[in-house]
Formats: structure tokens, C-alpha cells, sequence
């Protein structure tokens, strides 16, 4: 009996020991997952990627998000944001009838207010610019026809003052940043040209040709313009800078399969990406000093936008599985698309990644053609699925 009770101390006592150890432990563990997340916004922030020392991701980068909103719920041929009376709007086009629509973002009432009556059917994509007297909207069709459609801002709202015109356009023109000039290409004997012209299609100068027929084009200031032909998983690519006082280019990315790219505002960073077998590479490159950073996240330059509001930012849309195929192309033409985005910001300066968590788990959306409002915190975007158009507040 004595030596029971001397047996069951002694368990007692080991058992008290081994109690102490492990909450202390446990207590002091730095392997313990920190308190900062959000409940319930914990899903696999953490990739491969985040262990390479040139894209490392603070664990105080995850941001809670669950404000996804639709805004138009029919199919939308492209959009842009325009100041009207010092107050943002959205402008976009009806992909079916190709009628003009314009929001007001900083009102309750959701009801967009058509301005346009002009039908266009089958509508594939579409660009706006204004000055102080038009809304210029370039509309292309279903078999490639660009038109201008030429509405004065003092009867906006009327709905029946719109004028079409046609162009001899080879694809829709980029707007310059300050809004004064348009750049287009148009076919001349056995190649095209880049043209340089007012918003009304007056004052045309050109300032760029090319025995290749097929080129994209997007504005970067009020003196460049980046250049490339069509993206394809078929094509290695090159980038140019188009300087538009001189007249010449300077190639900025060479011979990368499968390219598709976007500069920031101040030319000092382009973020792009290339296609590796059947997978994807994105990579941020310092046009000043001429380094590359690989990005731990896999999307395309078209689910991207960059942002000055505050600073340099790019703001990209990021799905956690994503599809081995022939990017972009299987992207393009629908036969693959990113599942359920979140969205994902990058800070060039400080090579700092963080991510907005979309809790609205069951919105599956393949976000692209994104934009930030100039007034409110919010990015506007097209799903690829249906091209209804969302809205992401990025703050509480």
C-alpha cells in the first residue's frame, strides 16, 4: 500500500512538470499563428513563393474584404470614369445595342441614365474620352468597324443628341492622360501608321509606321506610348516606348513568349508576364535601374491596374487556382479563366505584397479591366464570365 501511494506522487509530480512545460511552451512559441488575422479571413495567404527572398510577404498584409458589389448587371462592352461638375461617374456601353449609359457613383440611386439611342449591335469593346464640349465614345463592332459617337456635354443627359461618324481605325484608340490627343493605327499601302490626333479625329499628324499590320497600343504620359503587337502563347514579343515629340522608339522588353505588359504612370516600373511551358511568370521590371523582381502571384497584365492616388501601387486580380493551358490565349478565347479573384497589391518601392481576402465566397467572379475611382476607394471591374460590372471597396 505504502508503495502505491509513493508510485501515484510520483505521477503527480511528473504530470504537473510536463503540464508546466508545454503551456509554457506554448506561451512563448513564436511558431503560433499571430492574433492579427482577421476571423474567418485565413485562406492559404502563404504560397510557395513567399519563401524566395525577392518577393516576401509581411504577415500583416491581409486585408478583409467582403464589399463586392454589382453595379450593372447586363453585359458591358467597356467603361471608363469621367468628371462631370467636379463629381465622378461611370460611363459605359450596352454590349447588345451598343447604347451609351452613364452613373453617377456618388449618388444613392443605382439607375443608370441612357445617353445615347445610336444602335450598334454586337459590340466588342469600347474606349471615352471628353474635352470641354463632347463625350467621345469609339465603339467597335463585331466585324471590326470602329465608329465615333459624338455627344455635347451641355445635353448629356437628354439621350438624343448623340452623332455618329465612321474611321478608317485598324483598332480603338488610346487617350493620352491629360485627355488632349488620341493615338490609333490605320492601314497604309503595305503596313500602318500611328497617328497622332485630336479627340475629334482633327489635326492628324504621323508619328510612327510599320510594315507589321497588327499592334496594340496604351498610353503611359503625356509623351509616351507603349507598343507591342498582340499578345500570344505563339509569339515572342517586344515592348517600345514611342516617344511622340521625337518620333521614336526605344525597346524596353525583348523576345518574351506569350507577353502582355502594363507601365506604370511614371515609365519607372512595368509589370509583365510570360508564359513558361504551360504556366505562368510574373515579373516587375526597374526601367531605371534596369532589375527584375519575379512576383509570387500568377495572373495577366489585362487583371491588372496601376494606381498614383497615394503612391506607385499595382493592384492585380489573383485566383488561387488557376489552370495550366497556352496563356494567354486559352484566356483570351475562353477556353480556361481565374476562379473566384482576390484582389492583391504590389509596392514597388518597398517590394511588399499584400492581399484583400474576398470573404463573399460565393461570388465567383474573373475579374479584368480594372479601374480605381479618382474620389472614392473603390475598384471598378468586368467579370469575364458575363461582363456585368462590380464594384471592390478596398477600405472599411
Amino acid at each position: 500500500m505504502k508503495k502505491l501511494l509513493i508510485f501515484l506522487i510520483i505521477i503527480l509530480i511528473l504530470s504537473g512538470v510536463a503540464y508546466f512545460v508545454f503551456f509554457n511552451q506554448e506561451e512563448n512559441s513564436t511558431d503560433s499563428l499571430p492574433n492579427f488575422f482577421p476571423l474567418g479571413a485565413i485562406r492559404d495567404i502563404f504560397n510557395d513563393s513567399t519563401n524566395d527572398p525577392v518577393n516576401q510577404i509581411d504577415d500583416d498584409s491581409l486585408i478583409e474584404s467582403s464589399k463586392t458589389r454589382k453595379i450593372v448587371a447586363t453585359a458591358v462592352a467597356g467603361f471608363d470614369l469621367i468628371n462631370l461638375n467636379n463629381r465622378q461617374s461611370l460611363i459605359y456601353t450596352d454590349k447588345n445595342t451598343g447604347h451609351i449609359y452613364l452613373l453617377d457613383l456618388n449618388s444613392t440611386n443605382t439607375e443608370a441614365t441612357r445617353i445615347s439611342n445610336i444602335t450598334i449591335a454586337g459590340i466588342i469593346d469600347s474606349v471615352f474620352n471628353q474635352d470641354n464640349e463632347y463625350l467621345y465614345t469609339f465603339i467597335k463592332d463585331q466585324v471590326g468597324r470602329i465608329s465615333l459617337i459624338k455627344i455635347p456635354l451641355s445635353g448629356l443627359l437628354s439621350g438624343d443628341n448623340a452623332t455618329q461618324n465612321n474611321s478608317n481605325m485598324l483598332s480603338l484608340p488610346t487617350i493620352s492622360p491629360d485627355g488632349n490627343k488620341i493615338f490609333f493605327f490605320e492601314l497604309f499601302n503595305d503596313g500602318v501608321l500611328g497617328i497622332l490626333a485630336n479627340p475629334d479625329l482633327s489635326e492628324r499628324q504621323i508619328i510612327w509606321k510599320s510594315n507589321i499590320t497588327h499592334w496594340q497600343s496604351k498610353w503611359i504620359d503625356n509623351q509616351t506610348i507603349a507598343i507591342n503587337q498582340p499578345s500570344s502563347y505563339y509569339l515572342s514579343n517586344n515592348l517600345y516606348f514611342l516617344d511622340i515629340k521625337t518620333k521614336t522608339t526605344k525597346k524596353i522588353l525583348d523576345n518574351k513568349k506569350g507577353l502582355t505588359s502594363l507601365t506604370s504612370p511614371d515609365k519607372k516600373y512595368i509589370f509583365y508576364t510570360q508564359s513558361e511551358g504551360d504556366n505562368l511568370t510574373n515579373i516587375i521590371k526597374n526601367t531605371t535601374t534596369e532589375t527584375e523582381v519575379i512576383l509570387g502571384i500568377k495572373t495577366l497584365a489585362d487583371k491588372c491596374t496601376w494606381t498614383t492616388k497615394n503612391l506607385i501601387l499595382l493592384y492585380c486580380a489573383v485566383s488561387d487556382d488557376i489552370f495550366l493551358g497556352q496563356y494567354p490565349d486559352d484566356w483570351y478565347q475562353g477556353k480556361t479563366g481565374f476562379t473566384n479573384d482576390d484582389i492583391w497589391g504590389y509596392i514597388p518601392e518597398d517590394n511588399k505584397l499584400f492581399r484583400f481576402v474576398n470573404l463573399d465566397t460565393n461570388i465567383d467572379i474573373d475579374k479584368f479591366n480594372i479601374y480605381q475611382s479618382d474620389f472614392k476607394d473603390i475598384l471598378i471591374f468586368r467579370n469575364k464570365k458575363d461582363l456585368n460590372l462590380w464594384t471592390l471597396e478596398l477600405t472599411d
